[in-house]
């Protein structure tokens, strides 16, 4: 995203423009209600996906197609297994929340998993509103099955990397 002029727009602005309330984590006293934002924003959108993969599968169930609809069940799962481990995530008593201040390098990096995982969640998003199981033939599907659930691991693999950089965040 550009800001005018054509500088990039910083991240945190970016990641704001995209989740209502998000402040960043310069400041102490915002670390926390960002995380949970930020947080509950991705819960949200994934649960969207995950009810939305669940029912395409079901469609699929109920032309004869057990062999369409079981990718789009394991997504549908993976997709729920994530949001389980996005409401109660490891690092909340970490120091990450409690130091004065972090170093930049840190926080851009957060800052830069969690543009990822917005963009993961946006990427799934439209191969999911352009799934018609009915007029894809099985090999079509367990290609955009691939797609989507290279997706969900890029998603995961942000979502990792992010939640190490919180539990070993150095501040002062």
């Amino acid at each position: 995203m550009e800001a005018p002029g054509g500088a990039a727009e910083p991240m945190p602005r970016q990641i704001q423009a995209k989740v209502t309330g998000y402040a960043g984590y310069t400041s102490r006293a915002e670390r926390r209600s960002s995380d949970q934002l930020l947080r509950a924003h991705l819960i949200s959108r994934l649960e969207g996906l995950a009810s939305r993969l669940n029912g395409a599968a079901e469609h699929a169930q109920s032309l004869g197609a057990p062999e369409l609809s079981e990718p789009l069940s394991r997504l549908q799962r993976k997709l729920s297994t994530i949001c389980e481990g996005l409401h109660t995530p490891s690092y909340l008593e970490s120091s990450f929340f409690e130091s004065t201040a972090l170093p930049a390098e840190l926080l851009e990096s957060i800052y830069g998993c969690e543009l990822a995982l917005l963009g993961e969640v946006s990427e799934l998003d439209d191969e999911i509103s352009d799934l018609d199981v009915t007029a894809l033939s099985e090999a079509e599907l367990q290609e955009r099955a691939l797609r989507m659930s290279d997706s969900v691991d890029a998603f995961n693999q942000a979502l990792f990397e992010r939640e190490s950089l919180m539990m070993s965040g150095e501040g002062e």
